[in-house]
Formats: structure tokens, C-alpha cells, sequence
């Protein structure tokens, strides 16, 4: 089964699937890069020279490849995923829920987001999806301690699929 994080570029994602990843040995499939490297340019890039649309279909083409994975994995979806595809399809989907003032303090400075670089845009794009992003989700993680919340979750639902995995 695979784990699949959502939520608002920089809610914090990549880091997490990162450091549950090394502390699990579960892979991480981050369709973002998987789009970079298929195209290769960055996301900004694409979205700059082929816009939006070119950008979500090679997104729907990257989020099929999950179908080949073998053993569960960690995947990385890009903020926009959940709005654009259907990802309960392909495992067990978590919220990265964070608050748009952290996010945005984060993001400060950040032009490799090109959904971010209006401020207003973006949080009129954030309160939209916000609620997209709580109907898709099968577990929802918010407030502190992040990574052992999503630790713990993912060691719950591995025991439920297979009480001697993981053991």
C-alpha cells in the first residue's frame, strides 16, 4: 500500500516523506521530480514555457507510474495533485495540513513556485483547495510533531494490512 502526502506547496511534504523515509526504509516517489526528469527542465520552467494544462497532463501520466510500483512507497504529490486527479486510487492519502501564514512565511522569497508569486492569488488558491484536500484525505495531520504523527500513522496501517510486517 502506498502512502500518498497532499496538501499546499509548503506545507511541509517533501520534508516529511523524506524523514519518515529514512526512518521507515519506505521509498519515495515524488512525482514532481518524476515530471522534471521526464521533461527535463524544473517545474517552473514548464509551467513558464507550456503552462498549466502541460504541466497536470504529464502530472496524471507520472501519478499512472505509481501503478508499477512494487512495494509501498512514499509518495510526494505536488499541491495541485489532489485538485486535478482522483489519488485515493492509488493508496492511502494523508493532509499535510498547514496554516497559510506558516506557509507563506516559508515560501517568502521562494521563486521556484509559480503559483505563489502572487501572494493574493495564492491564498485565494489555498482557501479553495483546502477543502478538496480534506475530502480526499483518509488521515489528516495538523498541529506539532508532524513526522511521528505520520510515523506512528503509516506503522498503524502497515500492522492492519499485515500484523507480521514490520515486526
Amino acid at each position: 500500500m502506498h502512502y500518498l502526502l497532499i496538501g499546499f506547496m509548503g506545507s511541509g511534504k517533501s520534508t516529511l516523506c523524506n524523514r519518515v523515509s529514512e526512518a521507515l526504509q519506505i521509498p519515495i516517489y515524488c512525482l514532481d521530480d518524476e515530471i522534471q526528469n521526464k521533461i527535463g527542465m524544473s517545474i517552473a520552467k514548464i509551467f513558464e514555457c507550456y503552462g498549466e494544462e502541460f504541466f497536470r497532463t504529464q502530472e496524471a501520466e507520472v501519478l499512472r507510474g505509481i501503478e508499477t510500483l512494487q512495494k509501498p512507497h512514499l509518495i510526494d504529490c505536488g499541491g495541485g495533485t489532489p485538485i486535478f486527479h482522483s489519488v485515493r486510487t492509488y493508496g492511502k492519502v494523508c493532509f499535510v495540513q498547514e496554516s497559510f501564514e506558516v506557509i507563506a512565511q516559508r515560501l517568502q522569497g521562494d521563486d521556484t513556485r509559480p503559483l505563489f508569486r502572487d501572494v493574493q492569488k495564492a491564498h485565494q488558491l489555498f482557501s479553495q483547495r483546502e477543502m478538496i484536500y480534506l475530502e480526499s484525505a483518509d488521515y489528516v495531520l495538523s498541529g506539532g510533531n508532524k513526522f511521528e504523527k505520520l510515523k506512528d500513522w503509516i506503522l498503524k496501517e502497515e500492522r492492519i494490512r499485515d500484523p507480521l510486517l514490520l515486526e
